[in-house]
Protein backbone atom coordinates (compact mmCIF):
# COMPACT_ATOMS: atom_id res chain seq x y z
CA UNK A 1 0.00 0.00 0.00
CA UNK A 2 2.65 2.89 0.79
CA UNK A 3 4.72 1.38 -1.78
CA UNK A 4 1.35 2.49 -3.90
CA UNK A 5 0.72 5.04 -2.58
CA UNK A 6 4.05 6.76 -2.98
CA UNK A 7 4.54 6.26 -6.83
CA UNK A 8 0.57 7.57 -7.18
CA UNK A 9 1.60 11.33 -5.58
CA UNK A 10 5.70 10.84 -6.20
CA UNK A 11 6.46 11.38 -2.32
CA UNK A 12 10.06 9.83 -1.48
CA UNK A 13 8.52 9.23 2.32
CA UNK A 14 5.33 8.91 3.88
CA UNK A 15 5.14 11.97 6.13
CA UNK A 16 3.92 10.10 9.80
CA UNK A 17 1.94 13.63 10.01
CA UNK A 18 -0.48 13.32 7.05
CA UNK A 19 -0.28 9.33 8.54
CA UNK A 20 -1.86 11.10 11.68
CA UNK A 21 -3.99 13.13 9.78
CA UNK A 22 -6.31 10.71 7.71
CA UNK A 23 -6.54 8.96 10.96
CA UNK A 24 -8.14 11.72 12.69
CA UNK A 25 -9.77 12.56 9.69
CA UNK A 26 -11.49 9.41 9.70
CA UNK A 27 -12.27 9.35 13.55
CA UNK A 28 -13.71 12.64 12.99
CA UNK A 29 -16.27 11.41 10.72
CA UNK A 30 -17.14 8.48 12.36
CA UNK A 31 -17.66 10.39 15.36
CA UNK A 32 -20.57 13.17 13.43
CA UNK A 33 -22.12 10.35 11.83
CA UNK A 34 -22.52 8.66 15.30
CA UNK A 35 -23.29 11.81 17.25
CA UNK A 36 -26.38 12.39 14.94
CA UNK A 37 -27.85 8.61 15.60
CA UNK A 38 -27.82 9.06 18.75
CA UNK A 39 -29.73 12.74 18.87
CA UNK A 40 -26.24 14.68 19.79
CA UNK A 41 -26.45 17.13 16.66
CA UNK A 42 -25.06 19.90 18.02
CA UNK A 43 -21.47 17.73 18.61
CA UNK A 44 -22.06 16.36 14.66
CA UNK A 45 -22.00 19.84 13.69
CA UNK A 46 -18.38 19.92 15.36
CA UNK A 47 -17.10 16.71 14.27
CA UNK A 48 -18.09 17.16 10.71
CA UNK A 49 -15.07 18.86 10.29
CA UNK A 50 -12.95 15.29 9.54
CA UNK A 51 -14.22 16.08 5.75
CA UNK A 52 -12.73 19.25 5.02
CA UNK A 53 -9.88 17.98 6.87
CA UNK A 54 -9.77 14.97 4.39
CA UNK A 55 -9.86 17.27 1.38
CA UNK A 56 -6.85 19.36 3.14
CA UNK A 57 -4.92 16.43 3.36
CA UNK A 58 -5.77 15.47 -0.34
CA UNK A 59 -4.94 19.54 -1.53
CA UNK A 60 -1.45 19.23 0.32
CA UNK A 61 -0.51 16.22 -1.09
CA UNK A 62 -1.10 17.16 -4.86
CA UNK A 63 1.02 20.59 -4.18
CA UNK A 64 3.89 18.68 -2.79
CA UNK A 65 5.27 17.74 -6.27
CA UNK A 66 4.49 18.96 -9.57
CA UNK A 67 2.25 17.00 -12.21
CA UNK A 68 4.50 15.04 -14.80
CA UNK A 69 1.95 13.18 -16.84
CA UNK A 70 -1.29 14.66 -16.27
CA UNK A 71 -3.15 12.05 -18.08
CA UNK A 72 -1.40 9.15 -15.95
CA UNK A 73 -1.57 11.70 -12.65
CA UNK A 74 -5.55 11.72 -13.16
CA UNK A 75 -6.38 7.93 -14.08
CA UNK A 76 -4.26 7.07 -10.91
CA UNK A 77 -6.35 9.66 -8.78
CA UNK A 78 -9.81 7.71 -10.44
CA UNK A 79 -8.17 4.32 -9.67
CA UNK A 80 -7.56 5.23 -6.17
CA UNK A 81 -11.49 7.32 -5.86
CA UNK A 82 -13.72 5.47 -7.89
CA UNK A 83 -12.41 1.58 -7.66
CA UNK A 84 -13.35 0.98 -4.17
CA UNK A 85 -16.79 3.59 -4.16
CA UNK A 86 -17.94 1.80 -7.45
CA UNK A 87 -17.51 -1.66 -6.10
CA UNK A 88 -19.21 -0.82 -2.83
CA UNK A 89 -21.69 0.98 -4.31
CA UNK A 90 -23.08 -1.43 -6.40
CA UNK A 91 -22.76 -3.82 -4.01
CA UNK A 92 -24.96 -1.99 -1.73
CA UNK A 93 -27.56 -1.63 -4.49
CA UNK A 94 -27.54 -4.91 -5.65
CA UNK A 95 -28.11 -5.82 -1.20
CA UNK A 96 -30.99 -3.30 -1.65
CA UNK A 97 -32.45 -4.56 -4.64
CA UNK A 98 -32.15 -8.18 -3.82
CA UNK A 99 -33.54 -8.18 -0.07
CA UNK A 100 -36.02 -5.17 -0.71
CA UNK A 101 -34.48 -2.56 2.00
CA UNK A 102 -34.65 0.66 -0.43
CA UNK A 103 -35.94 1.50 -3.86
CA UNK A 104 -33.08 2.13 -6.19
CA UNK A 105 -33.98 4.32 -9.79
CA UNK A 106 -32.60 3.09 -12.76
CA UNK A 107 -31.31 6.82 -13.08
CA UNK A 108 -29.99 6.39 -9.63
CA UNK A 109 -27.86 3.22 -10.66
CA UNK A 110 -26.19 5.38 -13.54
CA UNK A 111 -26.16 8.46 -11.74
CA UNK A 112 -24.49 7.14 -8.84
CA UNK A 113 -22.31 4.85 -11.39
CA UNK A 114 -20.66 8.21 -13.58
CA UNK A 115 -20.16 9.65 -9.72
CA UNK A 116 -22.71 12.88 -10.40
CA UNK A 117 -24.49 12.03 -7.03
CA UNK A 118 -22.85 15.00 -5.35
CA UNK A 119 -23.82 17.51 -7.84
CA UNK A 120 -25.90 18.86 -5.47
CA UNK A 121 -22.91 19.93 -3.33
CA UNK A 122 -21.85 21.93 -6.01
CA UNK A 123 -25.01 23.53 -7.17
CA UNK A 124 -27.26 23.07 -4.25
CA UNK A 125 -30.67 24.51 -5.83
CA UNK A 126 -31.16 21.37 -7.92
CA UNK A 127 -35.17 21.84 -7.76
CA UNK A 128 -34.61 23.62 -11.08
CA UNK A 129 -34.33 20.14 -12.27
CA UNK A 130 -37.39 19.22 -10.68
CA UNK A 131 -38.78 16.42 -12.17
CA UNK A 132 -36.10 15.34 -14.95
CA UNK A 133 -33.21 14.55 -12.18
CA UNK A 134 -33.40 12.41 -9.51
CA UNK A 135 -30.38 13.05 -7.73
CA UNK A 136 -31.22 12.41 -4.24
CA UNK A 137 -29.01 9.86 -2.12
CA UNK A 138 -30.10 5.86 -2.17
CA UNK A 139 -30.45 4.72 1.20
CA UNK A 140 -27.84 4.76 3.68
CA UNK A 141 -25.00 6.57 0.70
CA UNK A 142 -25.74 10.32 1.29
CA UNK A 143 -22.06 10.71 2.11
CA UNK A 144 -21.11 9.47 -1.23
CA UNK A 145 -21.68 13.48 -2.54
CA UNK A 146 -17.41 13.48 -1.49
CA UNK A 147 -16.42 11.11 -4.48
CA UNK A 148 -18.00 13.79 -6.78
CA UNK A 149 -16.49 16.96 -4.42
CA UNK A 150 -12.95 15.14 -4.66
CA UNK A 151 -13.02 14.28 -8.00
CA UNK A 152 -14.17 17.58 -9.46
CA UNK A 153 -10.99 18.88 -7.53
CA UNK A 154 -9.02 16.76 -9.00
CA UNK A 155 -9.85 17.51 -12.32
CA UNK A 156 -8.81 21.06 -11.77
CA UNK A 157 -5.61 20.43 -10.05
CA UNK A 158 -3.55 20.59 -13.07
CA UNK A 159 -4.85 23.97 -14.07
CA UNK A 160 -3.91 24.96 -10.20
CA UNK A 161 0.23 23.92 -11.28
CA UNK A 162 0.86 27.06 -13.23
CA UNK A 163 0.36 29.54 -10.13
CA UNK A 164 3.34 27.46 -8.24
CA UNK A 165 5.59 29.88 -9.61
CA UNK A 166 3.67 32.52 -8.64
CA UNK A 167 5.17 34.74 -5.31
CA UNK A 168 2.24 37.03 -3.69
CA UNK A 169 3.43 39.41 -0.93
CA UNK A 170 1.08 39.28 2.40
CA UNK A 171 -1.08 42.13 1.34
CA UNK A 172 -2.15 40.28 -1.97
CA UNK A 173 -2.87 36.94 0.17
CA UNK A 174 -4.91 38.83 2.76
CA UNK A 175 -6.45 40.58 -0.65
CA UNK A 176 -6.79 37.52 -2.46
CA UNK A 177 -8.65 35.32 0.62
CA UNK A 178 -11.54 37.88 1.68
CA UNK A 179 -12.17 38.11 -2.18
CA UNK A 180 -12.79 34.73 -2.08
CA UNK A 181 -15.06 34.96 1.23
CA UNK A 182 -17.11 37.41 -1.01
CA UNK A 183 -17.42 35.30 -3.98
CA UNK A 184 -18.45 32.21 -1.75
CA UNK A 185 -20.80 34.25 -0.29
CA UNK A 186 -22.61 35.68 -3.19
CA UNK A 187 -22.51 32.50 -5.56
CA UNK A 188 -24.29 30.98 -2.88
CA UNK A 189 -27.32 32.92 -3.43
CA UNK A 190 -26.82 31.96 -7.05
CA UNK A 191 -27.46 28.27 -5.75
CA UNK A 192 -23.36 27.20 -6.15
CA UNK A 193 -21.21 26.37 -3.23
CA UNK A 194 -17.66 26.30 -3.67
CA UNK A 195 -16.39 26.29 0.06
CA UNK A 196 -15.00 22.31 -0.53
CA UNK A 197 -13.29 23.49 -3.58
CA UNK A 198 -11.72 26.62 -2.26
CA UNK A 199 -10.38 24.60 0.21
CA UNK A 200 -8.88 22.14 -1.18
CA UNK A 201 -7.51 24.73 -3.86
CA UNK A 202 -5.90 27.14 -0.72
CA UNK A 203 -4.47 24.32 0.77
CA UNK A 204 -3.32 23.20 -2.31
CA UNK A 205 -1.29 26.06 -3.01
CA UNK A 206 0.08 25.63 0.55
CA UNK A 207 1.80 22.40 -0.30
CA UNK A 208 3.38 24.32 -2.66
CA UNK A 209 4.71 26.83 -1.20
CA UNK A 210 5.62 25.30 1.63
CA UNK A 211 4.21 24.83 5.64
CA UNK A 212 5.50 27.75 8.28
CA UNK A 213 5.77 26.29 11.31
CA UNK A 214 7.09 28.95 13.77
CA UNK A 215 5.01 29.84 17.21
CA UNK A 216 3.85 33.27 15.09
CA UNK A 217 1.56 31.54 12.88
CA UNK A 218 0.55 28.82 14.32
CA UNK A 219 -0.91 31.56 17.37
CA UNK A 220 -2.72 33.38 14.27
CA UNK A 221 -4.15 30.21 12.98
CA UNK A 222 -5.13 29.49 16.27
CA UNK A 223 -7.34 32.87 17.07
CA UNK A 224 -8.92 33.06 13.90
CA UNK A 225 -10.59 29.16 14.05
CA UNK A 226 -11.19 30.32 18.17
CA UNK A 227 -12.85 33.70 16.39
CA UNK A 228 -14.79 31.52 13.57
CA UNK A 229 -15.89 28.80 15.63
CA UNK A 230 -17.66 31.37 18.31
CA UNK A 231 -19.34 33.00 15.86
CA UNK A 232 -20.84 29.98 14.43
CA UNK A 233 -22.56 29.48 17.36
CA UNK A 234 -23.30 32.82 18.58
CA UNK A 235 -25.22 33.41 14.86
CA UNK A 236 -26.97 29.96 15.10
CA UNK A 237 -29.45 31.21 17.04
CA UNK A 238 -30.36 33.75 14.63
CA UNK A 239 -29.51 32.51 11.11
CA UNK A 240 -29.57 28.52 11.37
CA UNK A 241 -31.41 26.94 8.85
CA UNK A 242 -30.21 30.19 6.65
CA UNK A 243 -28.78 29.19 3.40
CA UNK A 244 -25.99 31.94 4.19
CA UNK A 245 -25.64 30.33 7.90
CA UNK A 246 -25.47 26.31 6.98
CA UNK A 247 -24.33 26.47 3.22
CA UNK A 248 -21.84 29.34 3.48
CA UNK A 249 -21.01 30.55 6.93
CA UNK A 250 -20.56 26.48 8.79
CA UNK A 251 -18.69 25.42 5.97
CA UNK A 252 -15.98 28.38 6.30
CA UNK A 253 -16.24 27.60 10.03
CA UNK A 254 -15.69 23.75 9.22
CA UNK A 255 -12.66 25.18 6.83
CA UNK A 256 -10.94 27.08 9.39
CA UNK A 257 -11.06 24.05 11.95
CA UNK A 258 -9.39 21.90 9.48
CA UNK A 259 -6.48 24.34 9.13
CA UNK A 260 -5.86 24.51 12.54
CA UNK A 261 -6.05 20.68 13.09
CA UNK A 262 -3.84 20.16 10.19
CA UNK A 263 -1.39 23.10 11.17
CA UNK A 264 -1.35 21.66 14.76
CA UNK A 265 -0.89 18.40 14.04
CA UNK A 266 2.58 20.19 11.48
CA UNK A 267 3.32 22.15 14.29
CA UNK A 268 3.50 19.65 17.38
CA UNK A 269 5.34 17.53 14.85
CA UNK A 270 8.25 20.52 14.69
CA UNK A 271 8.28 20.90 18.65
CA UNK A 272 8.06 16.97 19.70
CA UNK A 273 9.44 14.98 16.39
CA UNK A 274 10.72 11.86 18.66
CA UNK A 275 7.38 10.54 19.71
CA UNK A 276 6.08 11.35 16.22
CA UNK A 277 8.85 9.32 15.26
CA UNK A 278 7.74 6.36 17.60
CA UNK A 279 4.25 6.43 15.91
CA UNK A 280 5.46 4.49 12.84
CA UNK A 281 4.27 1.33 13.86
CA UNK A 282 1.86 -1.06 11.86
CA UNK A 283 -1.42 -0.07 13.62
CA UNK A 284 -0.76 3.35 12.53
CA UNK A 285 0.01 2.85 8.89
CA UNK A 286 -3.20 0.41 8.95
CA UNK A 287 -5.33 2.70 10.15
CA UNK A 288 -4.47 4.93 7.50
CA UNK A 289 -4.80 2.05 4.69
CA UNK A 290 -8.14 1.61 5.10
CA UNK A 291 -9.23 4.97 6.07
CA UNK A 292 -10.78 6.05 3.04
CA UNK A 293 -12.52 2.66 2.75
CA UNK A 294 -14.12 2.97 6.41
CA UNK A 295 -15.40 6.26 4.75
CA UNK A 296 -16.98 4.64 2.18
CA UNK A 297 -18.37 2.09 4.61
CA UNK A 298 -19.61 3.25 8.15
CA UNK A 299 -22.98 5.07 6.58
CA UNK A 300 -24.97 2.50 5.98
CA UNK A 301 -24.40 0.66 8.88
CA UNK A 302 -25.70 3.56 11.19
CA UNK A 303 -28.46 4.99 8.70
CA UNK A 304 -31.03 3.56 6.23
CA UNK A 305 -32.03 0.69 5.07
CA UNK A 306 -29.50 -1.57 5.92
CA UNK A 307 -28.47 -0.02 9.07
CA UNK A 308 -28.31 -1.83 12.19
CA UNK A 309 -30.12 -0.05 14.18
CA UNK A 310 -33.24 -2.04 12.76
CA UNK A 311 -32.34 -5.07 13.54
CA UNK A 312 -30.77 -4.80 16.69
CA UNK A 313 -33.07 -3.00 19.21
CA UNK A 314 -30.18 -2.50 22.09
CA UNK A 315 -28.63 1.23 20.78
CA UNK A 316 -25.79 0.43 22.28
CA UNK A 317 -25.00 -3.13 21.23
CA UNK A 318 -26.66 -1.68 17.29
CA UNK A 319 -24.08 0.95 17.51
CA UNK A 320 -21.18 -1.68 18.27
CA UNK A 321 -22.19 -3.85 15.83
CA UNK A 322 -22.34 -1.53 13.15
CA UNK A 323 -18.73 -0.22 13.65
CA UNK A 324 -18.11 -4.01 13.69
CA UNK A 325 -19.34 -4.42 10.35
CA UNK A 326 -17.88 -1.24 9.39
CA UNK A 327 -14.15 -2.17 9.30
CA UNK A 328 -14.84 -5.31 8.59
CA UNK A 329 -16.48 -4.11 5.54
CA UNK A 330 -13.62 -1.71 5.13
CA UNK A 331 -10.74 -4.25 5.58
CA UNK A 332 -12.47 -6.49 2.78
CA UNK A 333 -12.97 -3.44 0.72
CA UNK A 334 -9.38 -2.78 0.90
CA UNK A 335 -7.97 -5.77 0.49
CA UNK A 336 -9.57 -6.23 -3.09
CA UNK A 337 -8.94 -2.65 -4.72
CA UNK A 338 -5.68 -2.20 -3.19
CA UNK A 339 -4.25 -5.77 -3.28
CA UNK A 340 -5.78 -7.13 -5.86
CA UNK A 341 -7.53 -5.20 -8.57
CA UNK A 342 -5.05 -1.88 -7.97
CA UNK A 343 -1.63 -3.54 -8.24
CA UNK A 344 -3.53 -5.25 -11.97
CA UNK A 345 -4.65 -2.15 -13.19
CA UNK A 346 -0.97 0.14 -12.58
CA UNK A 347 0.91 -2.75 -14.06
CA UNK A 348 -0.99 -2.29 -17.26
CA UNK A 349 -0.93 1.36 -17.19
CA UNK A 350 2.83 0.92 -16.79
CA UNK A 351 3.18 -1.46 -19.56
CA UNK A 352 1.13 0.43 -22.17
CA UNK A 353 3.28 3.48 -21.25
CA UNK A 354 6.98 1.51 -21.83
CA UNK A 355 5.24 0.51 -25.36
Amino acid sequence: MDNAYNQLNKLPERDISITLLHIIGMTMILLCHISQKIGLYSLGEIFIVGVPLFLFVSGYLSGVKPIKDTGEWLLRKAVRVLLPYLFFMWCVFAIHEIADTAEVSAFQWFFCSIGLQGMNYTYWNMDVFDGIIDYAAVSGTGHFWYITTIMLCYLLTPSLQSLKTVKLSKGWIIIIALTSLAVLTLTMFAGFQFAYIFIYIAVFLTGQHGLRKDNKYYIIVSILALIFTIARFLLRSVLDSTDFYDRTFVLINNGMLAIWIFYTVYFLQSKIPAFFEKLKVGIVRFLENISYHVYLTHYVFLQGGLACSNYISNKLIALIVSLICTFITAILLWLITEKFLNPIIFKKMKENREK
